[in-house]
């Protein structure tokens, strides 16, 4: 290292925690002036406990290193006096593309003292060709103002996007400055692992998924995997593919996602062997890091002992407070042929306050064995807490929280394990008018009803929003808090959220308001059930001879607690033959219903054969019509042999012939009906249809139908 630099990373390094910082201010992403720093003394070895390393992160070569500065700058880490209390997580960025995204990861653990330097994130500018003797310094309010740094809240990750370097700069270093609670050697020789940087504008949230315990054989309930396009990030991303591996299962695809946008996955744990199993969830696109990667793993167990759900997820928490409590169900599997006993569920105290963060609050599966095809309820509550040290500091835990509640049983595997997740909040700062939205059972395609969330804060000062983001197949329906920007204690906000699911099961997802107080990020919990039905026909196929009917019995299933009205229809169905639709049908969410149609096919036909017929025109009728009255007189005449009535007649008769022969020409023949040859023979492929009112969700099964010649 050279001894520039050393000098000048000892003065800034030194300075940050010698400088007495406001409780708010340090919680805030923040830069100084560079008359803030001081001159330090001491040796940069006394004070370096990682680094320095290079490694390349999405096609930029970044150096890290990790320190842990004393009061006077010279203390040996070896010694009794270890540091003052903290560690400094440094990261130097060389000049990269505009609309660079930097986001650090794992940073659950890292506690807000209530002393108000812990932690603190800042930006330094590095300049290997300036002038002065110090290589990095502070930028100045108008060099800070061009960097137009942005802070997002994603799932316990910090992003940072910077949309362009400042001209002069050759290098941005950003800091992570933690407190130690209580410093001791072995706290100090073991530092809390520095924060995963990445960099790009994809951002994979959570990095880190962990799934509780599943029997082997059957899958878990999903848990929601978001990719994020950052904010400032102007370049839409491509998703080329998906992957999982063995023993983890998605659904979802997002072919491209835009600037500022997010998309959903759900995973889930389905083990084919038992034990610890882990694996990884990959995405391939188009930004600078180019594969996002996200580990998960979960417990495989011996089948016999169901826990449902396998994952808890509790929302904000305001520290010292208890949340309401969540159900976690044990079975015993009919097929046992013991009791199951439970001796403890417990989680792991936080190592920063020795107190556990999430309880069993109910104790009702201890000592009360499960008997074989029974069940027990444990109810378990999330209690984030401070703790007070010997010599009256207080530590307050605050931000994102992961941890695992253990089961303690007789099972052969010994113990189950539930993943739990909440976020603290420090007190007095923004909360929610509901700590979670339910929004119970939706029909896929549909959009629930809008639930809304108020953010309200008692704080005095305006609390910032500057990030709202929803996961989990949730729409974020209007969005006040990001819109106004900014509340305060008499001016709340209001986020409207729906529920649009698209596959059969259970989502959670979030809703996350970020603001510029790491202590404040809220996050309400959102949970519903994608709903459908099933469609089935039986038979498949059927057989008919012209003239018959025949029929396919419907039977719908219920998934994800569907309920509504089912309206049917047929399609395919060939001539001469009906198909009507049978009446509709009311599913419970429980119970399947069946519905029957029937179809019935013409037979083929001929017509009678009847003698020729002539049909006489107008003029020969009424010719007709006047033979009786010509035969009277015919009779009369004759009876008077009146020679000269005879004459008569014989004239009055020729006229009639004439005119008869005449209107012969108006007469037509009708030949016989023509014969009707039925359903037409063969085969045919016929379209039944249940759709639910409103026509989503809406299914058609295919049936086969062969006619055959009467």
């Amino acid at each position: 290292m050279r001894p520039r630099y050393t000098v000048a990373l000892c003065s800034i390094v030194f300075t940050i925690f010698s400088l007495a910082i406001p409780a708010t201010a340090s919680r805030r992403l923040t830069t100084r002036a560079s008359s803030d720093y001081g001159s330090g003394t001491g040796s940069i070895a006394n004070w370096l406990l990682a680094g320095p390393s290079t490694s390349i992160i999405g096609g930029i070569s970044v150096m890290t290193e990790t320190v842990c500065p004393s009061p006077d700058g010279g203390v040996d880490q070896t010694t009794t006096s270890l540091c003052s209390g903290s560690w400094v997580f440094l990261y130097q960025v060389p000049s990269g593309p505009n609309n660079l995204a930097l986001t650090f990861s794992a940073l659950t653990k890292f506690a807000f003292n209530a002393a108000g330097a812990s932690p603190t994130f800042g930006v330094l500018i590095c300049n290997p060709n300036e002038p002065s003797t110090m290589l990095c310094t502070n930028l100045s309010n108008s060099a800070a103002g061009a960097l137009d740094l942005d802070f997002e809240a994603e799932g316990g990750n910090l992003i940072i996007t910077v949309p362009s370097f400042p001209a002069a700069a050759d290098t941005l270093t950003f800091y992570i400055a933690e407190n130690v609670v209580e410093p001791s050697s072995v706290e100090l020789l073991n530092p809390l692992s520095a924060p995963l940087m990445t960099v790009g504008g994809a951002i994979l949230s959570p990095p880190t998924m962990a799934f509780g315990s599943q029997e082997a054989g059957t899958s878990s309930s999903p848990q929601t995997m978001t990719f994020t396009n950052s904010a400032d990030f102007s370049t839409a991303l491509d998703l080329s593919n998906i992957a999982t591996s063995n023993n983890f299962s998605t659904s979802g695809m997002c072919p491209s996602v835009t600037s500022g946008s997010s998309c959903a996955f759900l995973l889930s744990f389905s083990p084919a062997t038992t034990g610890n199993l882990s694996g990884t969830f990959t995405v391939l696109d188009n930004s600078p890091l180019a594969t996002e990667t996200a580990t998960l793993n979960g417990l495989a167990s011996t089948p016999g002992v169901t826990i449902s759900p396998s994952n808890l997820f509790f929302g904000s928490q305001q520290v010292g407070t208890s949340s309401a409590a969540q159900v976690v169900t044990i079975t015993n599997a009919a097929t046992n042929a013991q009791p199951l006993s439970v001796t403890a569920i417990t989680s792991p105290a936080d190592p920063l306050t020795g107190q556990p963060d999430f309880v069993d609050a109910s104790d009702t599966c201890i000592g009360n064995p499960i008997q074989p095809g029974n069940s027990c309820q444990a109810n378990i509550t999330f209690s984030p807490s401070s703790s007070t040290s010997s010599s009256g500091t207080t530590t307050t835990i605050s931000g994102s929280i992961s941890s695992t509640m253990v089961i303690t049983d007789s099972s052969v595997d010994g113990s189950h394990t539930v993943q739990v997740t909440g976020t603290a909040n420090e007190a007095g700062v923004a909360s929610t008018s509901v700590p979670s939205l339910a929004f119970g059972s939706q029909p896929n395609g549909t959009t629930s009803a809008v639930q809304t969330v108020t953010l309200s804060t008692p704080a005095t000062s305006a609390i910032n929003i500057v990030d709202t983001n929803v996961t989990g197949g949730f729409t974020l329906q209007t969005d006040q808090c990001g819109t106004i920007g900014s509340i305060t204690a008499g001016s709340p906000c209001t986020e409207s959220v729906t529920f649009n699911p698209t596959q059969v099961g259970q989502y959670t997802g979030s809703l996350t308001i970020a603001d510029d107080t790491m202590g404040a990020t809220v996050v309400v919990p959102l949970t519903g059930t994608g709903s459908d039905f099933l469609l089935a026909a039986n038979p498949s196929s059927q057989n008919v001879t012209q003239g018959q009917s025949t029929s396919y019995t419907l039977t719908l299933t219920p998934e994800g607690g569907f309920t509504g009205t089912v309206q049917f229809s047929c399609s395919g169905s060939p001539s001469e033959s009906t198909c009507p639709a049978p009446n509709s049908v009311m599913l419970d969410g429980v119970h399947t219903s069946q519905v029957t149609f029937t179809v019935t096919t013409t037979a083929p036909s001929e017509g009678m054969l009847l003698p020729y017929q002539v049909t006489i025109g107008a003029t020969a009728g009424t010719v007709l019509n006047t033979l009786p009255f010509l035969a009277t007189g015919v009779l009369m005449l004759g009876l008077r042999r009146n020679r000269k009535n005879i004459g008569r007649l014989v004239g009055l008769i020729t006229v009639l012939s004439v005119a008869f022969c005449l209107s012969c020409g108006g007469g037509s023949s009708t030949p016989p009906p023509p014969t009707n040859p039925g359903t037409p023979v063969g085969s045919y492929t016929l379209m039944l249809t249940a759709s639910a009112s409103g026509g989503t969700p809406s299914h058609t099964v295919d049936v086969a139908l062969d006619v055959a010649q009467n």
